[in-house]
């Protein structure tokens, strides 16, 4: 009796990962998902304990702005999510309009409703 001696499959196909989502570019789109996700997370939960500044409207103020900016925040990482998920073709056009448009929109529009909540205008 002659035994027939055992191959192994090919590395390519016993991977764990699939090897075209995590190339280099996917692997820094989702590092900047999940560091959004968990700041997001972050601001909702810390921003019960910031201190009260001045006035209690002050301070409620403030509270919604750092809200807001932590649901775009989650937002910004679920449409990574999202588009890597639904749209893989047009991913890299998702993430430009995400990081070009969305994120510093919100920066501008943070700082002038913080600056705005400070002065008292």
């Amino acid at each position: 009796m002659q035994y027939e001696p055992i191959h192994q499959k090919k590395a390519k196909e016993t991977a764990y990962i699939d090897e075209e989502l995590m190339g280099k570019k996917n692997r820094k789109a989702f590092k900047s998902a999940a560091y959004s996700f968990g700041l997001g997370i972050g601001f909702l939960v810390l921003s019960p304990l910031l201190p009260e500044m001045g006035t209690k409207e002050k301070s409620d103020a403030l509270m919604s702005v750092f809200r807001v900016i932590a649901m775009w925040m989650i937002f910004y990482s679920a449409a990574t999510g999202v588009a890597f998920i639904f749209f893989r073709k047009s991913v890299k056009m998702v993430l430009m309009l995400l990081n070009w448009f969305l994120v510093p929109s919100l920066a501008i529009w943070g700082f002038m409703e913080i600056s705005g909540i400070l002065s008292g205008s």
